[in-house]
């Protein structure tokens, strides 16, 4: 998505790997970080502290004190605004360190057309002050139709990476269930997607899975998926996974046109990432305020759309996106 940004792999919580941002990045900056979820989502563990994904939290504020970042946001699921482990940490930023703090929860449906409650918590420096955000304008009631009145057809190379292998449908009909269960429904919002989108039978592209989810654990959670039928000149449809740039322009983000090049990556690995986002639409929103804040902090002209135009005029390059796919890929 950013081919341009330096990336460092590896823990967070490790001194070494600080030290590699410290020498790639100039200070002061601001810090920006998705923390683990399962320990606090309802289709994860929900074990807080005792999941070791917890750790990412700790780490991540220690690294905000090293670094002694002016602006920390972080993002999550909603659950973990109530969860003791974590307020308990963030309660420090404020004690320990006098950071000013606000918090906000954005639903993505408000203002598009796919399902996504995110969590917000930002923690500026007491030399900026509080950052107030505002809840965003709910705009009318945006479904998937409005995005795609059809689905792209893609090419056959494209449909076979995409298309569900027997031993996937097997498992998402564990339960007596059918596939049509499945279905996009094109006049509703599209479901939260998840990391697991493309691959909940088979190992995870990403490697953190090494197998698929297992029939105890489908059969006690249920399968989170949305699949897309495909016509079959027998009549009985085939299903496939939706295609990345599909999933991507449904949940705010303008695909990487690496993604329909004829040399794109592998799609399904596209897909963890999808599900893994935080909507850029809601990070544009944030992120909006926080400009204007610390220009009005330190006294620098404005030359930037305010917040609400931004986030039309970003609405629309969604939609021209979503236009572009059908050159690619043309319907039936």
């Amino acid at each position: 998505v950013h081919p341009s940004v330096p990336v460092v792999t590896g823990d967070i919580g490790a001194i070494p790997v600080l030290k590699q941002v410290a020498q790639i990045v100039e200070p002061p900056f601001m810090l920006v970080s998705g923390i683990s979820c399962q320990p606090y989502s309802v289709g994860g563990s929900q074990g807080g502290s005792s999941d070791e994904r917890s750790n990412t939290l700790p780490a991540t504020l220690r690294a905000c004190y090293l670094f002694q970042c002016p602006l920390l946001l972080l993002e999550c699921v909603p659950p973990i605004r109530t969860n003791q482990y974590a307020r308990s940490l963030l309660a420090t930023l404020e004690r320990e360190l006098g950071y000013k703090v606000t918090e906000l929860t954005l639903k993505l449906e408000d203002v598009w057309a796919a399902r996504r409650f995110r969590w917000w918590f930002l923690a500026s420096h007491p030399a900026l002050g509080k950052i107030s955000i505002p809840e965003w304008p709910k705009s009318a009631s945006l479904v998937v139709r409005d995005l795609f009145p059809v689905l792209p057809v893609w090419p056959d190379d494209v449909l076979k990476e995409l298309m569900l292998q027997p031993h996937e449908c097997k498992q998402f009909t564990l339960d007596g269930s059918h596939m049509r269960k499945y279905v996009i429904q094109l006049d509703q919002k599209l479901s939260t997607c998840l990391h697991s989108w493309g691959s909940p039978a088979d190992p995870c592209p990403c490697t953190c899975r090494s197998e698929g989810f297992s029939d105890a654990l489908v059969l006690s959670r249920g399968i989170y998926a949305v699949v897309v039928p495909v016509p079959t000149s027998s009549g009985e449809p085939r299903y496939r996974h939706l295609h990345p740039a599909e999933l991507a322009i449904l949940n705010g983000l303008p695909p990487p046109a690496t993604w329909i090049s004829a040399d794109h990556p592998g799609l399904r690995l596209c897909l963890c990432g999808v599900g893994q986002l935080a909507s850029p639409l809601q990070a544009l929103w944030i992120g909006s305020f926080i400009k204007q804040h610390v220009a009005m902090a330190l006294g620098t002209s404005m030359d930037f759309a305010s917040p609400q135009s931004g986030l039309q005029k970003f609405k629309q390059r969604l939609y021209d996106a979503a236009q572009d796919l059908f050159k690619v890929a043309p319907t039936c």
